[in-house]
């Protein structure tokens, strides 16, 4: 099986886009198209000329980002600012505003081959925009490749007064085209991602990792300092959790590209801005990961949830990777992956002191820990993905494909 992967070719502080594209070729034949995975002169011959070069691909995938460059309006980030929020050290910005939008055009007049859209956006804040993107695709005749609908909940007209950000967009899409939605997760793990290390010897009993503003992840917000007020000892020294987005971007300008020194100046002054041309250096990339994965990887307990759209996250998959006991805040679509209490996890509803006054021994913690990671190796590897996403094509083939849900950790196809 042949596979045309059109995107730009990025690198990010969570790695798992890069690694769903690399581990599709545990089992089918990959090619790349777009900035930075051709050349310029490719580029503007467009991609027809493209797939008239090359034999027959049995789909084409095409990635948010690539979208994004291509949609100069009405995306959920203007063009701009997409590029940098993410390191481009393999295309040049003008490659993909230029181009990337009669790449688009010329992809929605292909019929003769399977078109994917992989929408990797979050699930809970699909802005209108987005929505209408992805809703032109599908009636243009593209799958949607995007999360589970058994990850989403209906938020209600109070939860949504109370946070704006939220939707349900990507809800009222999984709905209506069931037999156009393919609902497999680019969150997984690679094998580099799982850690082995002796359970006791684990220096710290807690950690919270993430991203812990009051306002979008007030739960693990609660839960870290419940736990720093404890007699715990609790993972606290990554710099990247402590600040901000805007405190790091303003008293960190070492760790951004800008075109001038100008740039850099007024950006230390005001922060970060959309249109002063910036971007993460890769030192800052890998420093931001490491130190991201340490804290799992030093601590016997790691609490993880959603934020305030209690949905799916990677981090579910990263700390029973690193052989933590995961403590889990409850959400849509969690028992439906594999995960049980008392099994392979620990699930809760809410953190409280509590928590961490209850007495569990560490060979118990050991046990759900060890059968935390099996889960991971048996059933949420990258390579899982990609075997789904083959056996989806070959469904589609044969005309037999009707939509799909997991169960236990199984991707099911209903034909």
């Amino acid at each position: 099986m042949r596979v045309l992967v059109v995107d730009i070719n990025f690198e990010y502080k969570n790695p798992m886009y890069r690694q769903f594209y690399n581990h599709l070729s545990y089992c089918m034949e990959v090619d790349y198209f777009g900035p930075g995975y051709v050349d310029r002169k490719a580029l503007e011959k467009g991609i027809k000329q493209f797939l008239l070069e090359r034999e027959c691909y049995d789909f084409i995938l095409v990635g948010t980002y690539f979208v994004y460059s291509a949609e100069l309006q009405g995306a959920r980030y203007n063009a701009y600012f997409t590029h940098r929020r993410v390191v481009i050290p393999y295309y040049r910005m003008n490659d993909a505003y230029q181009r990337c939008r009669r790449i688009l055009d010329e992809l929605k007049d292909i019929d003769s081959v399977i078109r994917i859209f992989n929408y990797y956006e979050d699930s809970v804040s699909m802005p209108d925009g987005d929505y209408r993107i992805c809703k032109s695709f599908l009636e243009d005749g593209f799958y949607l490749l995007s999360w589970p609908i058994q990850y989403m909940q209906i938020f209600h007209a109070k939860k949504i007064r109370q946070h704006p950000v939220l939707n349900n967009n990507a809800y009222k899409l999984a709905k209506e085209y069931i037999s156009k939605y393919i609902p497999i997760p680019i969150h997984g793990i690679s094998y580099p991602e799982i850690f082995a290390r002796n359970y006791k010897e684990r220096e710290y009993d807690w950690c919270v990792p993430g991203n812990k503003d009051a306002g979008l992840y007030s739960g693990r917000n609660k839960a870290a300092c419940i736990a720093e007020k404890s007699n715990c000892k609790v993972w606290n020294t990554d710099p990247f959790q402590k600040l901000s987005t805007f405190h790091i971007q303003k008293k960190h300008m070492e760790w951004y590209e800008f075109n001038g020194k100008i740039e850099k100046a007024v950006s230390r002054v005001i922060g970060k801005n959309t249109y002063i041309p910036s971007y993460p250096k890769l030192i800052y990339i890998a420093q931001c990961r490491e130190n991201y994965m340490e804290s799992m990887r030093r601590s016997k307990k790691v609490y993880v949830d959603g934020g305030i759209g209690e949905t799916f996250v990677r981090k579910y998959f990263e700390a029973c990777a690193c052989g933590a006991l995961m403590v889990a805040k409850r959400i849509p679509g969690l028992e439906d992956l594999g995960f049980k209490d008392g099994v392979n996890c620990k699930i809760v509803e809410e953190f409280h002191a509590g928590i961490l006054q209850e007495y569990i021994p560490d060979e118990k913690c050991k046990r759900l820990a060890k059968a935390g990671q099996q889960l991971i190796l048996d059933k949420h590897m990258m390579h899982h993905r990609a075997v789904a996403l083959r056996q989806t094509i070959e469904a589609i083939q044969n005309g037999t494909y009707q939509g799909a849900f997991w169960s236990e950790g199984n991707y099911n196809m209903k034909q």
